[in-house]
């Protein structure tokens, strides 16, 4: 649980390494990039709620399984 749950920390390391792409490609200023953050964490906070919701309802196993990646 460990291992996968250190995805979160890559994901977010992520889009803190590439803010900087990020913001020349599409000319943002630096209000903008702060919007792509929360953009970003907002999106990722609804789809854990929903994913947990989803395992509350279906098992908390078999949802942690779907989720591997290569099943």
């Amino acid at each position: 649980m460990s291992l996968f749950l250190s995805l979160t920390f890559i994901d977010e390391t992520g889009v803190a390494v590439t803010l900087s792409s990020i913001q020349s490609d599409l000319h943002l200023t630096e209000t903008g990039v702060q919007w792509v953050m929360s953009s970003f964490f907002v999106s990722l906070a609804v789809f854990v709620l929903g994913a947990g919701r989803v395992s509350d309802m279906l098992g908390h196993r078999k949802i942690f399984l779907l989720g591997l990646p290569g099943l």
